[in-house]
């Protein structure tokens, strides 16, 4: 979202970087990208994009059903040149576990939605070790 909290947030804190998470239909990518050009001005690294409600996997039938469409964050962060960080769909667990505030919860071994938050996390960790300068060689004086 753009606005006074992100930019004031921006301006007070030195941030290692921004990750726009959005869902993947054309009007929620208007307000992601206009948060990337807001991070831009802002001189904030993007880390990248992360498509949210991308699809539905049916618990019942086993079916994907891609209620919001598709791809559309993966083609932006294509256009915007920065990175796409993966893809997370609709779990009904998921909503739960954040309701009650045990997110941890969502990276249990038997949850579904586990293997897409592992990427995604993965992905922001290499993005943000991209960003570090390299090591300096160490001097020791003896």
């Amino acid at each position: 979202t753009t606005g006074d909290v992100p930019l004031s947030l921006s301006q007070l804190f030195p941030l290692t970087g921004a990750v726009i998470v959005c869902t993947p239909q054309d009007v929620a990518l208007i307000d992601a990208i206009r948060a990337i050009n807001m991070f831009r001005q802002l001189r904030v690294p993007i880390l990248g994009l992360v498509e949210n409600m991308s699809h539905f996997d049916c618990p019942h039938c086993n079916g994907r059903s891609e209620i919001f469409g598709h791809g559309g964050a993966k083609s932006a962060a294509e256009r915007e040149g920065i990175p796409f960080l993966g893809e997370v769909p609709i779990n009904l667990q998921a909503r739960i576990n954040g309701d009650l505030g045990k997110l941890k919860e969502n990276f249990a071994a038997d949850n579904p939605i586990r293997p897409y938050l592992i990427q995604v996390t993965e992905q922001v960790v290499a993005q943000i070790d991209r960003q570090r300068p390299p090591a300096m060689p160490s001097l020791t004086i003896t």
